[in-house]
This record gives C-alpha cells, structure tokens and sequence, in this order.
C-alpha cells in the first residue's frame, strides 16, 4: 500500500514538472522587457566596378607628409578601418574586417499569437528596430529585417543595407541572440558585400 502511495506521490510530482516545463517554453519563455546590447564584426569584399587604370585617372596622387606627389600611388584611396593593410591589391579587390560599433537599449518581447511575437529594440542614441518572430520550444526565431549601417572608407561614408535575420536561446533571465547580417552597398567606383558576419546579442529580463 505504501509502495503504491509512493509511486503515486511520483507520478503527481512528475506532472507537475512536466507542466511547470511547458509553461516555460514558447511565447512564455521569451516573453517581457530586457535590457541588451549587441557587438561583432563583419566580412566585407570591396570590388571595383572599373578597372583600375580607369580608377586610377578619376582618383588624384596621394599626397605624401612632405606634400610631395607620392609617385608609388596605386590609384587606391585609402580606407580608414582597422585590421585592412594599404597595399596593392591589382585585381581591384579587397576583404577586411569591419567591427561594429556596440549598441545597447531596450528590447520588448511581446505575444502576438499562439507562438508569434514583436520584437522591438529600442537602441540608445540610434534606431529602433522592429521584428516578428516566432517562439517554439526552446527557440525563438527572428523573421528577417532592413536596417542600415554606415562606414568610412577613405574620404567616403558607404552605407550597407543590411538584412537581419537570427535565433535566441534562453538561459535563466539571459536570452541569447545569434544574428546573421547580409546585403552590401556601392559607391561610384566601389561595390561592397557582406561575405560573413559574427553577431551576437545578450538581452537580460528587466526586473519587475
């Protein structure tokens, strides 16, 4: 009788345990207000849209520190970013690393649906971005979204069109967002395309 109250007693726990599990995945996992912030670093390929002799005459000399004309100029501006070498590149191409600036903000997860969701961050001092989503299980799904992104490359500002697209796990009050970045952008003599992207986001659940 004791073995049969026993077993019982389990089974009760069990249940309990598999509820209060299914109420802590989906829409209800994610959903609330968290604090976050997003860093990384992308992989561009600049690609000349001529070649680089016709470059070279709609681009002036470089001008060396003793103002004299450097005759050793490849016809190439130069680009300010870090981690991208100012050398020869004859075939016109160049790929660097391009980091992005940390962003921080406010971020909402709110239900729309059986297992859909906004999401929105409200990004200090800059944009607000606005996703739809999905939350099934353990995973929440971010459906793609423009934003736009800016960068200095020599004398000129480029500006990427950027679609992002992503998932999320969470761990304890800590969600975590995985983003992938694609899309490019031109100038008169430059192509440029996101080749790869290393995002991440850490969202952590604002306290009541």
């Amino acid at each position: 009788m004791k073995m049969k109250s026993f077993v019982a007693a389990l089974a009760v726990v069990a249940s309990l345990l598999s509820f209060c599990s299914c109420e802590k995945e989906g829409v209800k996992l994610f959903d609330g207000n968290y604090s976050f912030k997003t860093s990384g670093i992308l992989t561009i390929e600049r690609t000349a849209k001529v070649s680089e002799s016709d470059a070279s005459a709609e681009i002036p000399a470089r001008i060396s520190d003793n103002g004299n004309e450097d005759n050793g100029n490849t016809g190439w501006p130069d680009i300010d970013l870090p981690d991208l070498p100012d050398v020869n590149f004859p075939d016109g191409n160049r790929t660097f690393k391009l980091p992005l600036t940390s962003e921080s903000g406010q971020m909402n997860i709110i239900k729309t649906g059986d297992n859909s969701v906004i999401v929105t961050m409200n990004i200090v001092g800059g944009d607000a971005l606005v996703f739809n989503g999905k939350a099934e299980g353990k995973v929440l799904t971010l459906d793609p979204a423009v934003r736009f992104l800016s960068f200095r490359d020599g004398a000129n500002t480029v500006s990427l069109e950027i679609t992002v697209s992503g998932t999320a796990e969470k761990h304890d009050d800590v969600a975590i967002f995985t983003l992938e970045y694609t899309g490019g952008g031109e100038t008169t003599l430059y192509d440029y395309k996101i080749l790869a992207s290393e995002v991440k986001c850490v969202a952590k659940l604002n306290e009541d």
